[in-house]
């Protein structure tokens, strides 16, 4: 379902891809299968060529362009869409659907790595101490002053500890709640946002790591993948996202492919491996 468009804007999208040219058309956008995911762009020409050779300079394959009789073009979500907006100097059109510089909340769960396009994993391996020591060091790369925003993602079936539990993660920082629904279920999240050096970044990570091995404190009563439980950091000025995920890895989120060149150079500085998508 599209909204948020006039018709004047959609005609003038139309003429320009059958005009041969490269034409940007955002609009809001609801579909269930993809539910943390509130607008798309439409990129068209009716020259393929042209395209799909445009579409190459950010890594997108011809073969994702949906031939549309007449119009042609690339749907572009999530950090596709908020990268190429940007690097294409549509700052007004960004600015009218991205009014917050910060991700969707709702973007903010399990599955945000796979639809990411700069993204790539840490593996952890050994003691459940030994990730949380190397997943702590990653989050501590930022400068305790920095802007940081913690999304706190609990799934269906999950039974949460009371609302203290995630307080006392941060000291003097204001706790908000949000929620929304998934074909699963209803999603649960609490939002943290301070410097780094009012989180209890070691706290948060201990959490996350212990939920699947049974050890305290995790964030569930019980661990099991029907009570997982997710804790995304999310650097405000940069964009960038650490989510380390339980004592297995940490994936690292980018907005564009220079920032992820930057932090697999800092990942490999710390003696650790990387796996790109």
């Amino acid at each position: 379902m599209a909204f948020g468009i006039t018709r004047s804007e959609l005609t003038r999208w139309k003429q320009s891809v059958q005009r041969g040219e490269l034409a940007f058309l955002t609009h809001y956008w609801k579909d269930e299968r993809f539910p943390g995911w509130k607008t798309v762009t439409k990129v068209g020409c009716s020259d393929l060529d042209r395209l799909a050779a445009w579409g190459a300079t950010y890594g997108l394959r011809k073969e994702w362009i949906d031939l549309y009789p007449g119009y042609p073009h690339f749907d572009l979500l999530g950090e596709w869409e908020r990268t190429i907006l940007q690097e294409e100097g549509l700052r007004a059109q960004y600015e009218r659907f991205y009014p917050e510089s910060l991700r969707p909340l709702e973007q903010l769960t399990f599955d945000l790595y796979r639809h990411a396009p700069f993204a790539f994993h840490v593996p952890l391996e050994g003691a459940p101490e030994t990730s949380i020591q190397a997943a702590e060091g990653l989050v501590r790369m930022w400068n305790r002053t920095d802007d940081v925003r913690v999304v706190i993602s609990t799934y269906p079936g999950g039974p949460m500890r009371p609302m203290h539990l995630h307080r006392r993660m941060a000291r003097d920082v204001q706790l908000t709640t949000h929620t929304f629904e998934r074909k699963e279920g209803r999603v649960v999240q609490y939002v943290l946002r301070g410097s780094l050096g009012q989180l209890d970044v070691s706290g948060l990570i201990r959490r996350a790591c212990y939920q699947d091995v049974g050890r305290t404190p995790r964030f569930t009563n019980r661990g099991s993948w029907a009570q997982t439980t997710n804790v995304f950091f999310e650097h405000v000025d940069s964009h960038v996202v650490l989510h380390p995920y339980d004592d297995r890895g940490i994936e690292v989120i980018a907005p564009s492919e220079t920032e992820l060149a930057r932090w697999e150079r800092l990942v490999c500085e710390q003696g650790l491996a990387i796996e790109r998508k």
